[in-house]
């Protein structure tokens, strides 16, 4: 017959296989809560970094079109001032010709020779000048798609990582069943060898 200590040991021992069991499914149950918050907010970053990519690409669209209004304006400039510049050329002409010279020879030759000659150096420069503006601002919209691309990678990595962490969902009930069993043989061997 066994004894009063050793009948209160067999009920320690299943209070501690249940307490060992009951913490082990808390603990599991708190790093799948920590598990679900973390993966949730994985989500919202994301999401935050799908935003944040969407006006990068927004704002290089805006980038490209103000390097095709650059050289737009610069082909306008560039047309208007040769215009300037033909008109100047039909003032110096008239201008020789009223003074009785002959406005193609001599020295009139020579000016409007260096007139057309300045003329076509400036009209060159505003061309030159609005395709580096225009290459300026393309750098620029290339280098906000390449960070909108680094958002959209992010966005992927979120996403990835939100997925892992909602598959790392674990169940406490095969541990807490082992926990359960093994004291439960711990307590049948006790039992056994107190003759009970």
């Amino acid at each position: 017959m066994p004894t009063a200590v050793a009948v209160a040991g067999l009920a320690v021992s299943a209070v501690g296989t249940g307490v060992k069991a009951y913490g082990l499914h808390k603990a599991t149950e708190a790093q799948n809560n920590t598990n679900e918050y973390n993966a949730q907010v994985a989500l919202k970053n994301a999401g935050y970094a799908r935003e944040q990519a969407g006006y990068l690409d927004e704002q290089a669209d805006y980038l490209s079109g103000q390097a095709d209004e650059a050289i737009k304006t610069g082909a306008k400039e560039e047309k208007i001032f040769r215009s300037k510049v033909n008109v100047l050329m039909g003032s110096q002409n008239a201008y020789a010709g009223n003074s009785g010279a002959v406005a193609g020879e001599g020295s009139y030759k020579m000016v409007a020779l260096d007139t057309l000659k300045h003329g076509e150096e400036d009209a060159m420069t505003i061309r030159y000048n609005a395709a580096k503006q225009a290459e300026g601002i393309n750098r620029q919209a290339t280098a906000t798609r390449r960070d909108a691309k680094k958002y959209r990678d992010m966005a992927a990595d979120y996403t990835t990582n939100s997925n892992m962490l909602r598959a790392n969902r674990t169940s406490s009930t095969l541990p807490v069943l082992g926990t359960v069993l093994d004291g439960t043989s711990n307590m049948a061997l006790t039992a056994s060898k107190i003759n009970w």
